[in-house]
């Protein structure tokens, strides 16, 4: 089974905030990806094929589109990674600070407009996987299929309160990269299993995190904070069940 891999153009938020025009509401970002200077400006990364991928080319192409090595440039103005370095890793004074606030217009519902050789499209800030937040990077998503996307990925439910952190990591789990296996013999409604995911509580354990000192002022203090408390845990969180039939068939598939 060889994976799939998809050409996803990289562009710096500092380069979209240069472009920032300001309006009665904000501002307006229009990002030229096809003039000479911003063209060194746009990295065109190679990245693996992933579930919310998949979702994409379903909504574009039909849920029985063809697997084809045509498809790689298929995503390449759907889906835009937008790199923050250098600008919420830092602290937030003098120009830093400005910078910080300009990109936070770029999350606005309204979105930005990229343009990658064909016209103006708008851009969505959308989610990123564990190693995007680490380095810094969202993904942007056309707005066009920004809603058909979102609710493929929430499975057509609305959430009202919820853990936030336990929210964003499922979402982050789309963006993983991996290989999807289709068996209907196997994988059949009526061999699916779900089994319960019992809590306990653990008693004292050590949580260290911290604190502000409770001020808007633009550089605040933070207090490390150290306690012992009981904590809920869910006993099969992240853990999965696999049949040795299928188990052998995607070994046997990676060579």
């Amino acid at each position: 089974m060889k994976n799939k891999k998809y050409l996803i153009p990289e562009i710096s938020a500092l380069s979209i905030i240069s472009t920032a025009r300001k309006t009665g509401d904000g501002y307006d970002f229009c990002f030229d990806s096809t003039s000479i200077p911003n063209e060194y400006r746009t990295e065109n990364t190679l990245q693996d094929d992933c579930p919310i991928f998949h979702q994409a080319m379903c909504i574009l192409y039909g849920d029985d589109f063809r697997n084809s090595e045509l498809l790689c440039e298929a995503l390449r103005d759907v889906f835009v990674y937008v790199d923050f370095s250098g600008i919420f890793n830092r602290m937030p004074v003098g120009r830093i600070l400005e910078l910080q606030e300009l990109a936070k217009e770029i999350f606005k519902p309204k979105g930005i407009r990229i343009n990658f050789g064909k016209e103006d499209m708008t851009y969505i800030a959308f989610e990123r996987s564990a190693s995007m937040s680490r380095d810094n990077r969202l993904s942007f998503v056309r707005s066009d299929i920004y809603e058909a996307l979102k609710e493929r990925m929430m499975l057509g439910m609305t959430i009202g309160k919820c853990q936030l952190s336990k929210l964003y990591a499922y979402n982050a789990l789309l963006f993983t990269s991996g290989k999807r296996y289709n068996d209907e013999d196997i994988l059949s409604e009526k061999r699916i299993i779900v089994i319960d995911n019992p809590e306990s509580i653990v008693k004292d354990v050590d949580v260290i995190t911290v604190a502000d000192d409770g001020t808007d002022n633009p550089v605040r203090v933070y207090t490390r904070v150290q306690k012992k408390t009981d904590v809920k845990i869910t006993e099969f969180d992240g853990e999965g069940l696999i049949s040795p039939r299928l188990a052998g068939k995607l070994e046997a598939g990676h060579h």
